[in-house]
Order: structure tokens, then C-alpha cells, then sequence
């Protein structure tokens, strides 16, 4: 059998809980698997077979302003990881980028030196 849209609202608000909460210290594939869920419901909820259309609208908007709220913190820590990790790329690129061109000068000082000798 099909949930009515009060059940399923309870169920978008509980998997919608374990997205939000982050105090719960969800691990990655149970918040995938509450995504995954709400997203599955989309398609039941928009059947709605019930006389009161606006709650199937409601459950429906809940899901969207969820997944998008969710979707806008993966892309915000995601963003903030590459940032760091272009930083320490960056530094770890810079070091011998330094050295070489220390190194280059050195050698050439060096063979200045031995061309002046050598005349």
C-alpha cells in the first residue's frame, strides 16, 4: 500500500532531520541514503491521489528547501577543501620553483667566476 501524505510528511521530516542535524554525527552514506529517500518520494507525493492538494505542495517544497539547504553545505566544504588543498599544492609548487632558481643563479655565478679565471 501507498502512505497517505500525513505519513509521508512525517517521513520527509525525519529523513529531513538527519540531513539538517548535523549534531548527530550522521556518517556520509546513512545522510546519502536519507537523501536518496526523499528524493524517491518526490514522484509518490506528486501523485497524490488526496482531496488536499496544498499538502502534497507543502511535503514537495520541504523536500526541495532540504536537498538544496544540503547541497549548499557539500558545495561549501567541498569549495573549502579545494582551497586548501590548492594552498598546500601551491606552497609545496613554490618550494623547489625557489630552490631551482637559487640553485640557477648560483651555477651561473659560479661559472661567471670560472670564465673570469680562466681569461
Amino acid at each position: 500500500g501507498y502512505l497517505t501524505m500525513v505519513q509521508t510528511s512525517r517521513v520527509v521530516h525525519l529523513f529531513s532531520r538527519v540531513l539538517h542535524d548535523v549534531s548527530m554525527g550522521m556518517e556520509v552514506h546513512i545522510q546519502a541514503i536519507a537523501a536518496s529517500t526523499l528524493i524517491h518520494l518526490v514522484d509518490h507525493v506528486f501523485q497524490n491521489q488526496e482531496k488536499r492538494a496544498s499538502a502534497g505542495r507543502d511535503i514537495l517544497y520541504r523536500i526541495l528547501e532540504t536537498l538544496v539547504w544540503k547541497l549548499g553545505c557539500i558545495t561549501g566544504e567541498t569549495f573549502g577543501m579545494m582551497d586548501e588543498h590548492n594552498e598546500t599544492h601551491q606552497q609545496k609548487a613554490d618550494l623547489p620553483h625557489k630552490t631551482t632558481k637559487a640553485n640557477i643563479g648560483g651555477l651561473l655565478l659560479h661559472i661567471t667566476k670560472e670564465e673570469k679565471k680562466g681569461k
